[in-house]
């Protein structure tokens, strides 16, 4: 399944969004996707494994959830987006 919905997505964004129609590319951004697909099965399947109480999965998913946001670049601060800049 996580191979047919990787292909499904890959094709859909890929060249409707208009990328380079180089091969290498193409499956570059297809095994990224199974990958991330994986890492997110696991995280899942540990969640699971270690809580098994719903309080515990969910205090413990709120966690890991506020440390990938937090080493995954998407907190900027205010100071870094120029966007905020142009609106004062």
């Amino acid at each position: 399944i996580t191979i047919v919905e990787a292909v499904v997505w890959t094709v859909l964004t890929y060249f409707v969004i208009g990328y380079d129609l180089e091969v290498g590319r193409l499956f570059r951004q297809f095994l990224l996707l199974i990958l991330i697909n994986q890492m997110g099965t696991g995280l899942f399947r540990f969640l699971g494994a270690v809580g098994r109480e719903m309080t515990v999965a969910l205090t413990l998913a709120s966690f890991i959830f506020c440390f990938l946001v937090a080493m995954g670049g998407l907190a900027l601060s205010r100071g870094t987006s120029t966007t905020v800049h142009r609106l004062k």
